[in-house]
């Protein structure tokens, strides 16, 4: 499936066959078995932290049905592929394999036009204010109340009034 998507990029495919296959196992049974291979200790910590995240994440999905465009973004964004990939084969529920393929399709890259050097060239002072005004462009994007550059200077305007 996500092959059929053509986004080259790139994932290890070895990694999510393995995740399917010691799927049943809990997170001690696991790390025993990641013990008996080569793996370092950051790879294995790695996939330990990544299955426990994706399992939590698969739930929360679940639980919320039909999530919004931002919530599926904020779930999904600190998952690597590979988990994502395992939650999508896991999951017997239609809605949160629609929300997975929304997120590969088009949320995952979402980022603003606008950047912190755009915002300062505005007249904006630097610091946690420009932080605050790149994410709440990024919400505006993901629901897409903007949707390009000059949108986004109108919103940052209109939310945080004249430099």
């Amino acid at each position: 499936w996500y092959d059929l998507l053509y986004l080259e990029e790139k994932y290890s495919r070895w990694l999510v066959y393995f995740l399917g296959l010691v799927d049943h196992l809990t997170l001690a049974e696991l790390e025993e078995m990641l013990a008996r291979f080569n793996l370092s200790p950051k790879q294995t910590a790695a996939i330990l932290k990544g299955k426990e995240d994706a399992d939590r994440a698969l739930v929360r999905l679940f639980r919320v049905g039909e999530p919004s465009r931002t919530q599926v973004y904020h779930l999904l964004a600190p998952l690597n592929t590979e988990f994502i990939l395992l939650m999508m084969a896991k999951s017997r529920h239609e809605s949160s394999r629609k929300a997975i393929s929304l997120f590969f399709t088009h949320l995952k890259h979402l980022k603003p036009d606008l950047k912190g050097r755009d915002l300062v060239a505005l007249g904006y002072k630097p610091g946690p204010l420009i932080k605050e005004m790149l994410d709440r462009l990024l919400e505006a994007r993901l629901n897409e109340k903007v949707k390009n550059r000059v949108e986004e200077k109108d919103f940052i305007r209109r939310a945080f009034g004249p430099p």
